[in-house]
């Protein structure tokens, strides 16, 4: 059964020993640091946004391209660990295309590159003599993605008072990138990793972590940092600013409490800076019975009196007098007085009026006896 064995793996060599199309053949972890891959194809292969990643996710982006059965060298600084680390390699897909795992400490010499790739720039030749133009095919557009670019990324927006948390990113360059093993951490080195985030030219991404990282109960400050560690953005913000209508908004360079714009260009102004201010209790109306609080003078309270007025509206009412002889009456005299002179006028009417009814007799009757 051994034999039998022995005999399939020797008849077919190339299950075993195949060799990968493209692979890490060789490094140097101390200076100078350099990373040489080699080309098995009998063809040339794209390199273009290709990547190397150590342990920490520290990335190096390669472009160009390698041609057949060749070899290339990156050389670079600061990139791998001289006391330990690890190294592979990612296609623009973010394939793994070689992994190497724990690198020894190394200190070699860079060999040659046997690269002789160009990428061929594309010039028209002029045809003299007209030709029947056959139907253009659609052609795929290559794709113009590059990952972590060297500027132009910018955290512009935050909301660290919600759930999910977000982050507003912006990206100003005129090409579509994409971010590999950026990260993002706060006042107490929470990280949140942002292991691909892809951002359109002159546009807006939005990145959520997976679980909450700000502890809003304290003061608290963001660090936006890109693959290589760097520090992109910071801001620091105090405790008891808290709530769901605003957010944190890059403005004219100053971070400040804004309109939410989540994924597109913030507003031009903040609001004033916020204070958590408690929520006043009731006051209750006082009751002048039981209290005295509301006073504010010892002064003894008397009644106010209104004059009164009479309406310019009110028809005189018009009172029939019987017409009287002159007496005696004294205007403004006794009401008393006045009263029981008032009683007699009637009986001094009535004789009045028969002496003169008999004065004519009583004069004819003297007249005669004369």
């Amino acid at each position: 059964m051994i034999f039998i064995i022995l005999l399939f793996f020797l008849l077919s060599p190339h299950i075993v020993f195949a060799t990968p199309d493209i692979k890490i053949i060789e490094y140097s972890v101390k200076t100078p640091e350099w990373i040489e891959i080699q080309n098995n194809t009998s063809e040339s292969i794209q390199l273009t946004n290709w990547y190397f990643k150590d342990a920490d996710s520290h990335t190096k982006v390669i472009n160009g391209c390698i041609s057949a059965n060749s070899k290339e060298i990156y050389e670079y600084t600061g990139f791998l660990n001289d006391d330990g680390d690890s190294l592979s390699f990612y296609d623009k897909d973010n394939n793994l295309i070689h992994n190497l795992g724990a690198l020894e400490i190394t200190q070699k010499e860079k060999p040659l590159s046997t690269n002789t790739c160009i990428i061929p720039t594309s010039t028209p030749t002029p045809t003299l003599t007209p030709t029947n133009t056959p139907t253009p095919t659609n052609t795929p557009t290559p794709d113009s993605t590059v990952t972590n670019p060297s500027s132009g990324i910018s955290l512009t927006e935050f909301m660290p008072y919600s759930d999910p948390e977000w982050l507003e990113i912006y990206n100003a360059n005129d090409y579509p990138v994409k971010l590999v093993s950026w990260k993002v951490e706060d006042l107490d080195s929470n990280v949140k990793n942002i292991d691909s985030l892809s951002i359109p030219a002159k546009g807006y991404a939005i990145f959520e972590p997976k679980s909450l990282i700000f502890d809003n109960n304290s003061n608290e400050k963001i660090i936006f940092r890109n693959q290589d560690n760097k520090i992109i953005n910071e801001f620091s913000y105090n405790k008891g600013q808290l709530t769901l209508d605003r957010s944190w908004s890059l403005i004219n360079g100053n971070w400040c409490q804004s309109s939410i714009t989540k994924g597109y260009g913030n507003v031009t102004s903040c609001y004033a800076t916020l204070t958590n201010t408690p929520t006043p209790s009731a006051t209750p109306t006082p009751d002048p019975n039981t209290d005295t609080s509301k006073y504010t003078s010892t002064a003894t309270e008397s009644a106010i009196i209104e004059p009164t007025r009479e309406s310019s509206f009110l028809s005189p009412t018009t009172t029939d007098v019987t017409p009287t002889a002159t007496s005696g009456l004294i205007l403004g005299g006794d009401d008393t007085n006045t009263t029981k002179k008032r009683n007699y006028l009637p009986l001094i009417l009535i004789i009045g009026g028969g002496i003169l009814l008999i004065s004519p007799t009583v004069i004819t009757k003297i007249k005669s006896k004369k």
